[in-house]
């Protein structure tokens, strides 16, 4: 019969990291030393084996040798073993002749190549190369002190696990692992001697409770280490409810950028209440461009969905742009209060070198309604309630003697829906000498005068939604600056002055009726 995957949690639900670290004095009760036949009990020094002759992976003499941190398991017989095994008991090391078995108790170590292996009990058997670590349980038989152990693809929490030296399989039941504050678990792990492992009921989860309150779910899962996952079926569960199945998942798990499914949050509050959030897919088109796309679902009826693309290319242009839509549910639908909220926002962020005397830079933001989402991806907006847009165009001529700049602002206010809009044209040119000669020395009177002339052209337009109005304004101004030197750098006289060549201003109103 095949169980369901919540009832393969409630069975062995997942341990607590507060509840990890337990007490070693309770070792005396729930670990009782086995009577064995030939045993060392380990007083107020740590005992050592060391073979005589050949290795205890296979038949040798032994003598005590005492005072040993680890004690070392030598090089196993040509053309077996190609290192050593180190192994360690902090209690005791019983030896049963008739099993050929070497028990290990307390704080047991095996440090083998790129294996290490922390458990409270060991079973090694040297005849087959393989070591069995144990868990300690409490009364009502749940493990309170499990076997951790560290190899190339990561470091494991099991409740019981079997591994072999010679041909680097294994397998590991209720196996569990943290992997940026996710929570992988699985019942049986395989290990491959290629390093792969096969899974079988296999859990992801970010809830840390015992029998989480969502979780991801695959009957089958295979993981190259450093390459990829392949999983089958996936589902994902919320309490009991399955939510949603793919046929099959492909995660990317090589360094680097790589294209893959960003896994929800989960959590609740009072507006959408039960909710998994910012959980969707990345794509990692290329080195110069990337996108994602997540979303929100709340258990209420609230949901969102929003993207982002980012390119680059180096030396000339980069930027991002990225939109949102949310669905605002207030109330039950019965309630008599009852109100529906559609939001949308679009986001452009763009700098451009067209070459070196010509540049772009726009920063873009378009928001609907009065109401605004806190999972934007502008969160500056929040803070101030307005959402600002402006770009600006930006050329110069000669050595940098003369510059043009074409200005465009757009504010919108969201909690009044006002909307103004502004360009703005500038021209600088910097001080020059026009009564100034090439060949001069520069000391006559009208040679030291010296102008900086700036023309600025402006126009605005206002909308105000609450008063049915708008308000457009435009202006041309001239202005100059006059100096008069008496030395390099040194003005006796300056003079500056701004002439308004024109001034427009237009207000229309509305009368709601």
């Amino acid at each position: 019969m095949i169980q369901k995957p919540t009832e393969i949690l409630r069975e062995k639900p997942l341990p607590l990291r507060e509840q990890r670290q337990v007490d070693r004095t309770k070792r005396a009760v729930i670990l009782p030393l086995p009577a064995p036949q030939v045993s060392f009990v380990a007083d107020s020094i740590r005992l050592g084996i060391q073979p005589i002759g050949r290795s205890i992976f296979g038949k040798a003499t032994l003598e005590i040798i005492d005072s040993l941190e680890f004690i070392e398991l030598a090089k196993m017989r040509e053309g077996e073993l190609d290192t050593i095994v180190f192994y360690s008991a902090k209690d005791s090391v019983v030896f049963d002749l008739e099993t050929k078995e070497i028990k290990l108790y307390g704080d047991t170590k095996i440090d083998y190549q790129d294996f290490k292996l922390l458990a409270p009990e060991v079973v090694m058997q040297p005849e087959t190369y393989t070591i069995t670590a144990k868990s300690v349980y409490d009364q009502k038989g749940e493990p309170i002190i499990s076997p951790k152990f560290r190899d190339p693809t990561g470091e494991y929490d099991a409740e019981t696990m079997s591994y072999n030296f010679k041909t680097k399989r294994g397998k590991v039941k209720y196996v569990e692992t943290v992997i940026d504050n996710g929570i992988y678990r699985g019942a049986t792990i395989k290990r491959q001697a290629t390093g792969e492992l096969n899974v079988q009921d296999a859990f992801y989860t970010t809830c840390n409770h015992p029998i989480p309150h969502f979780f991801f779910y695959c009957r089958e899962m295979k993981i190259i280490p450093g390459d990829k996952v392949i999983a089958r079926p996936v589902v994902l569960y919320v309490e009991d409810v399955p939510v949603f199945a793919l046929p099959f998942a492909f995660f990317p798990t090589r360094a680097g950028r790589s294209s893959g499914i960003i896994v929800p949050r989960y959590g609740r509050d009072n507006f959408k209440g039960w909710n998994l959030a910012q959980g969707g897919y990345y794509f990692a088109i290329s080195d110069y461009l990337d996108a994602r796309i997540v979303g929100d679902i709340g258990f209420r009826g609230s949901w969102r969905l929003g993207g982002a693309l980012r390119y680059v290319k180096r030396y000339d242009f980069q930027g991002t742009i990225t939109a949102e839509f949310e669905r605002q549910l207030f109330n039950e639908a019965i309630d008599p209060d009852f109100r529906q909220n559609d939001v949308w926002n679009l986001g452009i962020q763009h700098t451009q070198n067209f070459d070196p005397t010509m540049s772009l830079s726009a920063n873009l933001n378009f928001v609907n309604g009065n109401q605004f989402s806190l999972q934007t991806f502008n969160p500056q907006n929040i803070l101030s309630q307005q959402a600002t847009s402006n770009a600006t165009f930006q050329k110069t001529f000669g050595e940098n003697e003369r510059t043009i700049n074409i200005g465009y602002q757009r504010t919108q206010n969201l909690r009044e829906t006002n909307l103004t809009n502004s360009v703005t044209l500038s021209f600088n040119q910097i001080q020059f000498f026009p009564f100034r000669p090439r060949k001069s020395t520069g000391r006559g009177f009208l040679e030291q005068i010296g102008l900086a002339p700036n023309l600025t052209v402006s126009g605005s337009y206002n909308n105000t939604d609450t008063t049915f109005s708008a308000t457009a304004n435009a202006s041309t101004q001239f202005g100059f600056n006059v100096q008069q030197e008496i030395a390099p750098g040194i003005a006796i006289y300056a003079l500056d002055e701004c002439v308004c060549l024109r001034t427009i201003s237009k207000c229309t109103k509305y009368q709601a009726v």
